[in-house]
């Protein structure tokens, strides 16, 4: 890459492709000088994502759609949520990364430290950075977004595969499942802002909640008092759990080997997320929250 990257991007790519992603977001640490020539593969697989990943001493940022060099430099005058807000009028998204990694001396400014942005205006966060028991303290990084989502902030939950090479482990890097109505650079960004997604290492996990007719999915807002919850899962190796949790706390918990599907009626609580852990506890997948709103309330 062209900064700490082994890959070059042609490199990158030929692995997406043959891994059978349909889009990746290609960002290095404070230089967009990786985005040159990437128009030249346009229309075929994977989309490229453009962006730039904001290298701080006080934590990283990644800024999704945008093709600028974003100087950082001047947060003497601006903080980062004018940063964060600027990306949102260029039509990018700002993503919190690896916001519970281990900081100084291990990885110096990977720690998450902007008092203006918890979250702030940003649209997502990295709830799954690399593989999940690294020293990016995924399980941190997990249970902050929990605690934004018990605030009432509408932040969608991501992950990133910081891969930097050929050779790294993948067994259980996370990575994006994006329900998109289209494979562009709009839609699916559009649809990750919404919260249209869930993180993964390898099985699927869908949510919904259904009230009077009406069915609300993952990153969606349900008008009711209680909800019927359903989960459906595949994919998942013997011995896996499944956790409904409401608020921030683990509401029902069943095995999930396989695939299959579970429903809760009359469920309670202002948000809802699904969890797949293995026997050892690690994070499998996690959904976006649906919530639930009753009528009348303010969003």
């Amino acid at each position: 890459m062209h900064c700490d990257g082994e890959w070059d991007v042609p490199a990158l790519l030929s692995f997406a492709r043959g891994a059978g992603f349909d889009f990746v977001a290609l960002t290095d640490h404070n230089t967009t000088s990786q985005l040159a020539g990437i128009d030249d593969a346009a229309g075929g697989k994977p989309l490229v994502i453009p962006g730039m990943e904001l290298t701080t001493f006080s934590g990283h940022a990644v800024s999704l759609g945008t093709r600028e060099w974003i100087d950082w430099g001047v947060l003497h005058r601006d903080a980062m949520s004018g940063i964060a807000l600027d990306v949102r009028r260029r039509g990018g998204l700002f993503v919190i990364a690896h916001p519970g990694s281990i900081g100084d001396p291990v990885c110096s400014g990977c720690d998450w430290r902007f008092p203006d942005m918890m979250p702030g205006p940003a649209s997502a966060v990295e709830v799954w950075n690399g593989p999940w028991d690294c020293n990016s303290n995924n399980e941190k990084g997990l249970a902050l977004w929990y605690g934004w989502l018990d605030a009432g902030h509408r932040v969608a939950a991501t992950a990133g595969s910081d891969t930097h090479g050929p050779g790294e482990d993948w067994g259980r890097v996370g990575r994006s499942v994006v329900w998109s109505p289209g494979c562009t650079e709009e839609a699916i960004l559009g649809a990750i802002a919404a919260g249209h997604l869930y993180v993964s290492c390898g099985p699927s996990l869908e949510l919904s909640a259904a009230a009077g007719g009406r069915v609300a999915m993952m990153g969606d807002t349900l008008e009711a008092e209680s909800a019927e919850l359903g989960v459906r899962w595949d994919g998942c190796p013997p011995g896996s759990l499944l956790r409904l949790v409401g608020d921030g706390g683990v509401l029902d918990e069943v095995r999930a080997e396989g695939g299959g599907a579970r429903r809760w009626d009359g469920k309670r609580a202002r948000w809802f997320t699904a969890e797949v852990r293995d026997r050892a506890g690690g994070l499998l997948a996690v959904t976006n929250p649906v919530r639930i709103e009753p009528a009348g309330a303010a969003s």
